[in-house]
């Protein structure tokens, strides 16, 4: 194959990599390298992280090896990117990843299965000096919430689309937003319980959003933060999630609630839910004493960070370590009464 002819526009070493120029798309200081045709492409983001993305595995796996050595020497050798990462395909067999990744570059270590993605990511942090990613910018804030009918006391749990497992309502926080409010986001969207606004004129999906949040936190009068979890994806990212346990005495009724100055009548199905399909596979009302004892529920396991969070919150004091998939709870114990959103 002929040299390829080079252009200033983009890194040799990406030119090189791809044997060809390679089409370059820009978006708010992020850019993506790409080749009609092949099952890869970088993505090199506004902090100088490098990303080589597969989404397939129909090419020469010996010589892609030694191209990914190339570019990883050229990236150290020039100072060029603060991280170095490699994502493939979830399905991705093992001899292959052993075939594929050069062990001077990556081990084990530097793994981790992202199925919420679909891909598995090798990961290294390369950066000697001051990091240029901002404060927070490798760090996942989320939040899980349960909520606990104290009538039947029954609490609400979900089997996620990602994870054989029950566990708390939860996921990552949006920016700027309090933990508690993503808490109930999450039940609320996740779960599907039910809120209705009776307005012949409906606000717009993020009012609306926010209302039925305003509307839950009318339900839930004792809601407590029981505890936090901390899981270490790798030197470049991490999760902080933090546990809420709601409690409330759940009947139809109608709530009033104001939101902007506005006066707005929303009515409460009771413990009807409708879970969201794309997350999570179901959502059902489960005996708090069946959570506490048993291991499993129809043949599904609880989360041992779920058991935690709930214990504590049914008795109000206690610490407690456990582990669960990579988890670790660093603070079980009644923290505090959830601050008001």
């Amino acid at each position: 194959m002929a040299a390829p002819t080079l252009q200033v526009s983009v890194p040799v070493n990406i030119q090189q990599f791809f044997e060809q120029v390679p089409e370059v798309k820009e978006e708010k200081g992020n850019k993506t390298y790409s080749v009609p045709g092949l099952d890869y492409k970088i993505f090199v983001n506004k902090f100088s992280g490098f990303n080589l993305i597969y989404s397939d595995l129909n090419f020469d796996q010996n010589k892609m090896q030694d191209k990914i050595t190339t570019l990883y020497k050229t990236i150290v050798a020039n100072n060029e990117s603060c991280s170095f990462e490699v994502n493939l395909p979830e399905n991705t067999p093992t001899e292959v990843l052993a075939k594929l990744l050069p062990q001077d570059v990556f081990s084990l270590k530097d793994m981790r299965n992202d199925r919420q993605s679909g891909q598995i990511k090798f990961a290294k942090w390369l950066s000697e000096g001051e990091c240029m990613i901002p404060p927070g910018g490798t760090t996942d804030i989320g939040a899980t919430g349960l909520l606990v009918d104290k009538v039947s006391q029954e609490v609400l749990l979900v089997v996620p689309k990602f994870r054989n497992q029950w566990e708390g309502a939860g996921g990552t926080a949006r920016a700027q937003e309090v933990n508690r409010h993503a808490a109930v986001r999450e039940i609320l969207e996740e779960t599907g319980l039910v809120f209705t606004i009776l307005s012949d004129k409906q606000p717009s999906d993020d009012v609306a959003a926010e209302i039925k949040i305003a509307a839950f936190n009318k339900l839930a009068i004792e809601p407590l933060e029981v505890g936090n979890s901390y899981f270490p994806y790798n030197q470049l990212a991490h999760a902080y999630n933090f546990g809420f346990v709601f409690f409330a005495q759940l009947h139809s009724q109608k709530l009033e609630v104001v939101y902007n100055k506005e006066t707005y009548t929303v009515e409460f199905r009771g413990k009807e839910t409708k879970p969201q399909v794309s997350e999570v596979r179901r959502a059902e009302w489960i005996p708090v004493n069946t959570v506490l004892n048993e291991d499993t529920y129809d043949g599904i396991e609880f989360s041992k960070e779920l058991r935690s969070y709930l214990s504590t919150a049914m008795q109000s004091h206690g610490h407690t370590v456990v582990k669960n998939e990579g988890w670790r709870v660093i603070t079980s114990g009644m923290i505090q009464p959830a601050n008001a959103v």
